[in-house]
C-alpha cells in the first residue's frame, strides 16, 4: 500500500465528490517539533476543499498502471517549467475544471463534459508529454462506446476517470474494458469518516 495524497485524504475525510486544492504543508513541516509550531499552526490557512453535488452522469475509475506519487510528479514538473508557464497551466486547468464540474452536475450538458475532458487531457499532454499506451487505449475505448474521460492524479497516468452519458453506455464501456483484461470500478458518493465518542 502506498501513501495517500492530500486529495485522497481529503476525499476520505469529507466524503462524496469533492474539489480540493493542494495544501501548503511545507511551513508546518519546517516548524514541526520547534518552539513556535503553535504560532505557525494558528496562522496556517484553512483547507481549500468543497463537497460538490453528485454528478448526473455515470463515473468509472480504470487503473492503468502502478501508483504514481502526485507530489513527486508536481516537483518534477515545477523544475522543468518557468513560473509563468506554471501559472498559465494552473489558470487554464482551473477554468476547465470549473467548466467540467458545472457540466457534470447539469442535465443535458454531456457535450460540455466531453469537451472539458478532451481539453483537460490535451492540456495534460502538453505539460507531461506522451501518455502511456494503456491510457490511450482506455480513453479510445471510452470514446468508441459513447463515453469520455481523462487521466487522473498529477497527469502521469496511474488511472483514468470515465464519464458515461447513460447506464447503457457505461455498461458497454465496462464490458469492452473487461474483455481486454482491464478492471473498472463504479464511483459512487459515500459518507466521509465520522468520529464517535467512546461509550
Amino acid at each position: 500500500a502506498g501513501r495517500g495524497s492530500g486529495g485522497d485524504v481529503a476525499a476520505i475525510a469529507v466524503g462524496g465528490f469533492i474539489r480540493y486544492r493542494k495544501y501548503p504543508v511545507e511551513p508546518l513541516l519546517r516548524a514541526a517539533g520547534g518552539p513556535n509550531f503553535g504560532e505557525v499552526l494558528a496562522a496556517a490557512p484553512p483547507l481549500d476543499i468543497a463537497r460538490l453535488a453528485t454528478p448526473r452522469y455515470g463515473c468509472l475509475y480504470v487503473p492503468t498502471g502502478s501508483g504514481v506519487s502526485t507530489e513527486a510528479s508536481i516537483k518534477s514538473l515545477d523544475a522543468s517549467r518557468s513560473p509563468s508557464e506554471k501559472q498559465e497551466f494552473v489558470a487554464a486547468s482551473d477554468e476547465l475544471g470549473r467548466t467540467l464540474e458545472a457540466a457534470l452536475c447539469s442535465s443535458g450538458a454531456y457535450a460540455r463534459v466531453e469537451d472539458s475532458c478532451s481539453r483537460l487531457q490535451a492540456l495534460l499532454r502538453g505539460i507531461v508529454g506522451e501518455t502511456s499506451d494503456r491510457v490511450d487505449q482506455v480513453l479510445a475505448l471510452a470514446r468508441l462506446h459513447g463515453c469520455t474521460g481523462k487521466q487522473s492524479g498529477a497527469g502521469v497516468g496511474d488511472g483514468c476517470v470515465l464519464f458515461a452519458p447513460d447506464p447503457a453506455a457505461g455498461a458497454a464501456a465496462r464490458e469492452a474494458l473487461q474483455s481486454r483484461g482491464m478492471a473498472s470500478f463504479e464511483l459512487n458518493a459515500v459518507d466521509g469518516l465520522r468520529g464517535e465518542p467512546n461509550v
